[in-house]
């Protein structure tokens, strides 16, 4: 095959795209959900980060859209989804949901790259902190119990809720999602499978004569379904889905978390919960002093 039978040329608007049509491996998708308003600090932070060798990154600056678009009556669930479409039109290996308040170190892609080499762990969490006072690790084992802390700072955790700030998931994950979750439409018309949603739901229990409500996120209510449906075990991950706690969280990709108003966490809280064995560490030095 000639080299020119390689690539093809298109011209949309102002700008032209060349598509590879030759061998191209499509391992990973950077996803990033957004409601269009970001911190400068993001666009940095993601700019800056290492990028493994032979990886491939391309950017498109769309000069014939307008300045300015703004979602209206769109969810970050939503957005999720439509990311999830598009890594299972193009056939992606691996989904990387990078959230625009994430602020990712400069060797998260490094690790990445490492774990994605592996190759025996679906789902990979990064490590970042919650907005506000105090300021908690977002680790989960349980639900109402609050975070997970019995931990060092650089271990690998199990857990069995993470959130998707800087969350790596295996397509073979999302394609099962994708074929058992039910059609739903976006307010422009177009059509998506509702993988990712917000729980929201209130029922009234005549036998207590109460009602309940029940609210919750779209990571962890993705975390619940994978368990509850045991989807591991049926998309071909036997060792992982024998694990109580079946998502590993790598702490040594420490994510900042960035409010609109430039306010780092956990950096900026007055009180931050650290882990445990960092917190005993630093007693045991202390004392020794």
């Amino acid at each position: 095959m000639k080299k020119a039978d390689l690539r093809e040329v298109r011209q949309a608007g102002r700008e032209t795209f060349v598509k590879n049509t030759g061998t191209l491996r499509r391992r990973i998708l950077l996803g990033i959900p957004t409601l269009g308003v970001i911190r400068y600090e993001f666009l940095t932070h993601r700019q800056h980060a290492a990028i493994p060798i032979n990886w491939a990154a391309g950017e498109v600056v769309a000069s014939h859209l307008p300045e300015s678009i703004v979602s209206m009556n769109y969810t970050t669930p939503d957005a999720q989804n439509v990311i999830v479409e598009l890594l299972i039109l193009d056939k992606f290996d691996w989904l990387l949901f990078i959230e625009d308040d994430t602020l990712i170190p400069p060797q998260a892609f490094l690790t990445i790259a490492t774990h994605m080499d592996r190759g025996d762990i679906p789902i990979i969490s990064g490590l970042y902190y919650s907005k506000g006072e105090p300021s908690w690790p977002l680790v989960f084992r349980g639900r109402g119990n609050g975070c997970f802390r019995n931990f060092k700072q650089g271990d690998w955790v199990w857990a069995d809720g993470v959130p998707m700030g800087f969350c790596l998931i295996h397509s073979s994950i999302l394609e099962w999602f994708w074929k058992n979750s039910p059609e739903y439409t976006l307010p422009d018309g177009h059509k998506l499978r509702r993988v990712f949603e917000f729980p929201r739901k209130s029922w009234y229990d005549p036998e207590q004569d109460r009602y309940f409500s029940l609210m919750g996120t779209s990571d962890l209510a993705l975390c619940d379904r994978i368990i509850k449906e045991n989807v591991l075990a049926k998309t071909g991950w036997a060792a992982v889905a024998k694990r109580r706690y079946p998502f590993l969280v790598d702490t040594s990709i420490f994510c900042g978390h960035i409010t609109l108003q430039g306010e780092i966490y956990p950096q900026h809280a007055r009180e931050i919960l650290m882990p445990l064995k960092n917190n005993v560490e630093s007693l045991t030095r202390i004392s020794k002093t």
